[in-house]
């Protein structure tokens, strides 16, 4: 039950925003009643920050693959293609406005996973698929920065779905880290995902 409160809540929130979405109108919705739903949730914030989790592990956003640099960015950029990008700004647009402590989970989330990173930059160095002169630090604040500006940073309505930064300046990073057996590594993953 909890995972199709979950799903529906998800649905509605993206249909309707968060502030649009009452607790009963979520009960209605499933045909159960408020009480039900409420001994699963006690609060709409416990709810929110329960779809938040779902839906970054559902589209693997902020989950550490453990293999090395190339496959984390690659990773990160795949999940991002299969984000509905407006509907997520608008979802952390609300929580940064109604929902701070939900939101402010979220922008940790976010710089823990950046901060990850480094561990991944020395280890691509070591094994020749970046470049010497890369910063750990600097990959860090570039993909921090990256996901604040899709993400956390969500103040403003985009009238316009072309200026909302496309992931595929992930991969472009990506190439300039890389050493030319790295980029031959990256194009592989590339066409595996294609």
């Amino acid at each position: 039950m909890k995972e199709r409160i979950i799903n529906c809540s998800i649905e509605l929130f993206g249909r309707y925003g968060i502030k649009g979405v009452t607790m009963g109108a979520i009960a209605s919705e499933l045909g159960i009643s408020k009480r039900t739903l409420y001994e699963h949730f006690t609060c709409k914030k416990q709810l929110l920050e329960e779809c938040l989790h779902s839906r970054l592990d559902q589209h693997r956003l902020f989950v550490l693959t453990g293999k090395n640099l190339i496959d984390e960015l690659v990773a990160l950029y795949t999940g991002m293609w299969e984000l509905d990008l407006r509907r997520a700004r608008r979802f952390c647009r609300e929580l940064r406005k109604f929902y701070v402590p939900v939101y402010d989970i979220l922008q940790q989330q976010l710089l823990d996973y950046a901060s990850a990173y480094n561990k991944y930059v020395e280890k691509g160095i070591r094994e020749g698929y970046i470049r010497r002169d890369v910063q750990p630090a600097m990959v860090c604040t570039a993909v921090s920065g990256c996901l604040m500006q899709f993400f956390a940073y969500a103040d403003y309505e985009y009238a316009d779905v072309r200026r909302i930064p496309s992931p595929e300046i992930i991969i472009i990073f990506t190439r300039g880290l890389c050493t030319i057996k790295g980029r031959s590594y990256l194009e592989q993953k590339i066409k595996e995902i294609a």
